[in-house]
């Protein structure tokens, strides 16, 4: 809705300078001049109009040298023009810019605009408002500037809590997804240790009772057979042996089929972390024959993703992010991650990067980062194979 206000408003801008009446043309100018110039500051008034839509339809997370350079250009198109669109500048620059850097360029706007407004005042083109126009020259002036002044700062305001509420929205969709993330991690994480529990219960109590039972039942027939027993009570003997073989082989398969699905879905997880960031665009790659089986690795894994995604969206001002899940040739587990942002030309680890190292140190893994300027940012996770919960030597 700002967005389309402001169009508006640079049209009605557009129809008033057409409307004004140009100045006389010197003894000799065809008149077609006229046209040409008329048309040249239509020109100029539509393209402030598309620099501003299109300068505003990337979310407020985004910042870009392009966008900045793109906001310099349309305050010298209203220098030229007609400083009232000084106005949508200043509500456009909260969208552009970081919250510290958009109150550091509005004060400077506001000083030149006030320096302008005094330097212009002692010239004839100086227009004071119409309410004004009656009291002493000085007193006019000053209340015009004030109003200018209190004008843009005002909607300088009006962009500021718009582009605060769209950072606001965009990190609750992104903490949102995280936490879903989270959520199915430890899910699996559960349900594996429940498996696990419960297949190591079976196996050393039930299978260990079935086993002596087997046991017992064997020496029986074999004592029933040397007393010369009838040959219903071997029968009987044998056929509880066959029961109690039946009994420890479904053990048996019970445990093995408990152990078996051991994978982890850290794909559901990343697919909810991806589609909770809106800006940048997270492009994630995920191969069906991909599993994770110990959840300290995956939740390594994840984590790695979440700050990847999370310096994205503060520092590199990218509109993509790739994200890559394989396995190693090793057996192990890697995950790639890297954006079209700014780069850098040197990288010092805050504390995100340096936790997500020590997250992969303690899993066995290792980080490896890369940056350029204007080259992006990309860093590489590796992790060893792992057993799994409940695998190892005998």
């Amino acid at each position: 809705m700002l967005r389309l206000a402001g169009v508006l408003v640079c049209a009605m801008l557009t129809l008033e300078g057409l409307a004004r009446d140009l100045p006389a043309l010197p003894v000799g100018v065809p008149d077609w001049v006229s046209g040409v110039a008329l048309g040249f500051v239509a020109l100029v008034f539509v393209a402030f109009g598309i620099l501003f839509w299109v300068n505003t339809r990337e979310p407020a997370t985004v910042v870009s040298r392009r966008r900045i350079a793109l906001l310099a250009v349309q305050i010298g198109l209203a220098l030229i023009l007609s400083t009232d669109l000084l106005y949508l500048v200043a509500a456009e620059v909260p969208l552009v810019m970081p919250p510290r850097a958009a109150a550091r360029w509005i004060t400077i706007q506001l000083a030149l605009t006030t320096v302008a407004g005094v330097l212009l005042a002692r010239t004839d083109g100086f227009e004071v408002a119409s309410g004004y126009a009656t009291l002493p020259r000085a007193t006019a002036v000053v209340l015009t500037l004030v109003g200018v002044l209190a004008g843009q700062g005002f909607t300088y305001c009006a962009g500021y809590m718009a582009a605060t509420e769209a950072r606001s929205r965009s990190a609750l969709a992104r903490l949102n997804a995280e936490l879903r993330g989270t959520q199915a991690l430890l899910a699996d994480s559960s349900r594996l240790a429940e498996r696990l529990q419960i297949s190591r219960e079976l196996h050393d109590t039930i299978g260990h009772h079935l086993t002596v039972l087997s046991v017992n039942l064997e020496l029986a027939r074999q004592l029933a057979g040397s007393a010369g027993g009838g040959d219903r009570a071997l029968q009987a003997l044998s056929e509880a042996q066959d029961v109690t073989r039946l009994l420890l082989s479904d053990v048996r398969a019970v445990v093995g089929a408990l152990r078996e699905d051991r994978s982890i879905d850290l794909r559901l997880a990343l697919e909810g972390l991806a589609a909770g960031t809106t800006e940048p665009h997270v492009h994630l790659a995920f191969p069906s024959g991909v599993a994770v089986r110990d959840p300290a690795q995956a939740h390594a894994l994840f984590r790695c993703a979440q700050e990847a995604i999370t310096n994205t969206v503060r520092h590199a001002g990218a509109r993509n992010l790739w994200i890559e899940v394989a396995t190693s040739p090793d057996g192990g587990l890697e995950l790639s991650a890297r954006d079209d942002g700014q780069g850098a030309g040197a990288v010092e680890p805050g504390n995100g990067l340096r936790g997500m190292r020590e997250r992969l140190e303690e899993v066995g893994g290792r980080l490896r980062i890369e940056a350029a300027p204007r080259g992006g940012f990309a860093l590489h996770a590796s992790l060893p194979a792992s057993l799994g919960p409940g695998e190892g030597a005998g």
